[in-house]
């Protein structure tokens, strides 16, 4: 049996190829799934009519198999021959001495004839495909760009003169695990500093250690573990260079610190000018503060001294709370404890109202792990697993709280802080990330709204319906110094995981959710973090950090020509006179919508939660490709109409219509009984826009007598979609046709004979010929002290309007409207403001009361207006 010689092992190879080794630890899980996965495969059969021993034998031949592969590669760890498997046919002593081989002997994790273990296999993240090392990626792999040229500078002195000889953009990166193209640009030159990765200085005395931008944490913790030391802030995960660790400005989840610049004494730069500089909060402080967090606008990192901490033995505890418990456990127990040395929360999806707090203290108990540091780049298939089935299996994530965590975090453990400092990223990730990406994100909260952002956050990953594998919670102290510091004051940070399908519907509703997380941080005084996927607006980038006006400022001081770029400075810094200015002719909506980030997320919150008659991902994604391709709005119109059935699902009426239906039914009586509140009879009742689709609702709930008139383009029918739409068979009272919003004549209602009238459509169709005495007749049908329920859009900007109109435009679209009823439909949107005023003019006046639907992007408020005595 042959080696494995390129050691490309894939998971799934685990129980199909006799090639490769594996550790005794992955033998004995492997082992025990497989036999789980038989019996479960077996008890299956048991309730099926072919259930025989045969049956049995055939099921078990792919399980067997997967054990023998299992064994071989064991065999091949302790530097044994698959050959070995025969001493099976010993009776007895043979399976008794291999079990025992297998299971209980340790194999050496060095290189052996049958190459490297499975789990210690080196995982290069960022192989290019193409041989001129051109194209530059991430972790994700989602963020290729094609630059210029790559160089790897083995020595410092070759980095400076290639600075000094050259004048074209360059792009720095290292470990490359940031997740939103912050190390790339296109077309400029990728330096790649992993190979200035030594350590230059070190002082044992003072507790510190200088190294290059290219080494890992992991490299640095393996030089400082002989002397008893550690790193005193560092983020999780080892892979990391210091670098570009230096410049995110990272965060760990260590208790009564911060971010890494709190541990930084000097970090050691290159201009553009080709000049050398050591940099310190005392020193050149400036330059300092813009460095480190700053994502390399305005230098290169060369190197860093970094203050140390004792290398000390931690002990685990737990405990599970509820996440509305968890800001008084923390102030009472963590916070200001002295032994507490590391600390996070991590909150249960998918209804993220529970936690496990978990805090590693000081101890002197003995370590119960072997070794103080951890191994890195290596693959670790039973988190694979984990992580797989808690994202892709229903109920899963009940299983990981209920049943995972309860057996792993049973029992006591105690590891050196070095070891739990030094996790390996391969831990989280997938097989493969063809189909699908596991993505971070993170927010910073000011500890005393930690609720308040938790209940908005709450609520947005359900409405999304999130895929979400972990949301971890960590604490940080103020950052005074970086010009991009992300704690500006005392924040707990909220670390989440999340998996996505690899698909344009998906990243497109990631980017926008991530919007609206975004905005409700914003909103508790809050921050993001920027090494993930660019999606905010400018807006929002410059809220949350209010002083990156003063890092562009010395980015013209010390990179005038603008050298240093990534995707992330290409998208907020990139000079204005290099951008292009975007002219939205008068005749299309929807570029003046789909361009600006604010309302193009606007458009998908209208088809999420108000117009969902198509699955919004497909249908927005339909909408924002084909309107791409035509200069105005009436030719996307006919291009979405045409492609429209391509994203219908089958019986989508049953599936997708009729539920929004109930649902807009089900608000407007909320609504309307809100604003009526002990007002529950009526005599005489009108409803204009439909032929009784609210009164089907509110008749259940309230007493109607008198008359009920509907006003409406078309004649009540029996056909499906009227049925639907009016929620009976028999249709009630007295139809009366719109007839273009032509004045109510006392023929069609008599004066004063009406006590509701409802117009959950708005009145922003009717003409401006026409408006006064529509309004006029409403005013008249009404008793005195009737009441006017009004449903209408408050449009107060001019780019409201717009998207106002888009959406209107949008429905028609979806509900197959011609071009030429959409075209010949008016609209004359105005601010509530406007409407008040005018029916005030007639007679009509209201309490100021509005209501608005939960997340209705248009502003479409439920008023109601009364009738005044004196118009009677």
């Amino acid at each position: 049996m042959k080696a494995n010689k390129n050691n490309d092992l894939h998971f799934y190879e685990l129980f199909i190829t006799l090639q490769g080794r594996i550790s005794r630890q992955t033998f004995i899980v492997g082992t025990v799934f497989v036999i789980a996965a038989f019996l479960c495969a077996n008890i299956l059969l048991s309730y099926t009519s072919v259930h025989t021993m045969a049956a049995s034998f055939y099921v078990f031949l792919p399980f067997a198999w997967a054990l023998l592969a299992l064994a071989v590669k064991r065999c091949h760890d302790i530097n044994y021959s698959g050959y070995w498997l025969i001493v099976l046919l010993l009776p007895v002593i043979g399976p008794l001495f291999l079990l025992g081989q297998l299971s209980f002997r340790k194999g050496n994790a060095a290189l052996n004839r049958f190459g490297l273990r499975f789990e210690d296999i080196e995982t290069d993240y960022f192989k290019n495909p193409d041989v001129e090392n051109r194209l530059v990626n991430d972790v994700t792999l989602q963020n290729p760009i094609t630059v210029k040229q790559s160089l790897k500078p083995a020595t410092v002195e070759e980095l400076i003169n290639f600075i000094k000889t050259t004048h074209e953009p360059i792009c720095i990166g290292g470990g490359r695990f940031s997740m939103g193209g912050q190390t790339a640009s296109a077309e400029a030159t990728f330096i790649d500093m992993r190979d200035l990765n030594q350590v230059t200085h070190f002082s044992l005395p003072n507790k510190t250690v200088t190294v290059q931008a290219g080494a890992r944490w992991c490299d640095i913790q393996r030089f400082i573990e002989p002397f008893d030391l550690s790193i005193k802030i560092m983020q999780t995960y080892s892979n990391f260079t210091v670098g570009g660790s230096l410049s995110v400005n990272v965060h760990g989840r260590y208790i009564g610190l911060g971010p890494l610049i709190l541990s930084v004494n000097s970090v050691t730069i290159l201009l553009l000018d080709g000049t050398v500089k050591t940099v310190s909060p005392t020193t050149d402080s400036e330059l300092f503060y813009a460095t480190i967090g700053g994502y390399g606008a305005i230098s290169i990192i060369l190197e860093a001294e970094l203050s140390l901490a004792d290398n000390i033995r931690l002990e685990r505890s737990k405990q599970r709370l509820s996440v509305s418990e968890y800001l008084k456990f923390f102030k009472d127990n963590v916070r200001q404890s002295q032994s507490i040395v590391l600390h996070n929360a991590d909150i249960y999806p998918p209804h993220y109202n529970k936690l496990l707090a978990i805090s590693w203290q000081a101890t002197a108990r003995p370590a119960t792990t072997a070794t103080r540091t951890q191994t890195v780049k290596r693959v670790y298939p039973i988190f694979r697993y984990l992580f797989w089935l808690v994202s892709s299996i229903p109920f899963a994530k009940y299983f990981r709280e209920y049943v995972i965590d309860s057996l792993f975090y049973s029992k006591k453990v105690v590891h050196w802080r070095n070891y739990e400092a030094g996790y390996d990223v391969a831990e989280l990730e997938p097989e493969s990330k063809r189909k699908y990406t596991y993505f971070l994100q993170e927010y910073f909260v000011p500890i005393d709204r930690l609720d308040d952002f938790m209940s908005d956050m709450r609520e947005v990953l359900k409405r999304y319906q999130v895929n979400m594998i972990n949301v971890s919670i960590r604490h940080a102290f103020a950052d005074h110094g970086s010009l991009l510091a992300w704690a500006q004051t005392e924040v707990f940070a909220f670390v989440i995981y999340y998996k996505r399908k690899n698909t344009p519907e998906d990243a497109n509703k990631t980017a926008i959710w991530t919007r609206e997380l975004i905005n409700k941080v914003l909103r508790v005084n809050g921050s993001y973090y920027l090494p993930y996927q660019i999606q905010a607006s400018e807006r929002a980038f410059h809220q949350a950090y209010p002083r990156a006006k003063e890092l562009f400022a010395l980015k013209q001081q010390y990179d005038p020509t603008y050298r240093l770029r990534n995707q992330l400075w290409d998208t907020y810094y990139k000079p204005q006179i290099d951008r292009q200015a975007k002219t939205t002719s008068a005749n299309a909506e929807f570029h003046a919508v789909l361009n600006h980030s604010d309302w193009h997320d606007k458009l998908y919150l209208f088809l999420q939660n108000i117009f969902r008659l198509y699955p919004e991902d497909k249908f927005f994604i339909l909408i924002k490709e084909l309107s791409r391709g035509f200069d105005n709005d009436n030719e996307t119109y006919n291009a979405i109409q045409q492609q429209i059935k391509s994203i219908k699902p089958l019986l989508s009426e049953l599936t997708y219509a009729v539920p929004a239906l109930r649902t807009q039914k089900a608000e407007m009586l909320k609504q309307t009984r809100q604003l009526l509140g002990m007002r529950n009879q009526f005599d005489g009742y009108v409803e204009m826009g439909s032929t009784g689709r609210y009164f089907s609702v509110l008749k259940k709930h309230m007493s109607f007598t008198g008359k009920q008139y509907f006003i409406h383009e078309s004649p009540p029918s029996n056909s499906p979609p009227d049925l639907l739409d009016r929620g009976q068979f028999k249709f009630e009272g007295q139809y009366l046709p719109l007839n273009d919003y032509a004045a109510i004549t006392p023929e069609q209602i008599p004066d004063n004979s009406i006590e509701l009238f409802t117009c959950y459509i708005g009145l922003h169709h009717i003409t401006l010929d026409r408006l006064d005495a529509f309004i006029a007749s409403i005013v008249r049908v009404l008793k005195p002290g009737g009441v006017f329920i009004l449903r209408d859009h408050d449009c107060t900007t001019e780019e409201m309007k717009t998207f106002v109109s888009l959406i209107h435009t949008v429905f028609n679209c979806g509900t197959i409207e011609t071009l030429a009823y959409n075209q010949a439909e008016f609209r004359h949107f105005r601010a509530i403001s406007e409407w008040v005023t005018m029916l005030k003019q007639h007679g009509l006046t209201t309490d100021g009361r509005k209501l608005l639907q939960a997340n209705d992007p248009s502003d479409n408020l439920l008023m109601l207006f009364t009738k005044e005595e004196r118009s009677a």
